[in-house]
């Protein structure tokens, strides 16, 4: 009798130790497969932006376009000066409408602060 629970204590804890070790193996393995899908993705992701997005028109950090100064004239109406592609326009714009002044050949040299007079020589 005596010999009978003492196995039978000694195999509840030997399946209770396999059952703890199974557990920490199965969240080891689980880690494991997140920190795979996490670099899978990543490398999807850097697979898209490399190859797919240029071609579909996508430009990382490269822009065409860039605004180089506004002026606002009234709460609602502003000039920007913009360059797309290397040239450089003067654009109004208004609360219903954007309207193309002009193309500017080069930048001004010379500019005028605000509140400095320009002296001719």
């Amino acid at each position: 009798m005596f010999i009978d629970s003492f196995i039978k204590e000694s195999n509840v804890s030997h399946h209770m130790l396999l059952a703890q070790q199974t557990s920490t193996l199965n969240l080891g393995v689980v880690i494991l497969q997140t920190f795979a899908v996490l670099v899978l993705i990543g490398a999807m992701a850097w697979a898209f932006v490399r190859f797919v997005a240029p071609r579909m028109g996508m430009r990382a950090g490269r822009s065409r376009m860039k605004i180089l100064e506004r002026l606002p004239l009234e709460p609602r109406r502003s000039l920007y000066l913009v360059e797309v592609d290397g040239k450089s326009i003067l654009v109004g714009v208004s609360e219903g409408s954007i309207r193309l002044l002009s193309e500017v050949q080069s930048p001004v040299t010379g500019a005028v602060e605000d509140g400095e007079e320009q002296v001719d020589q």
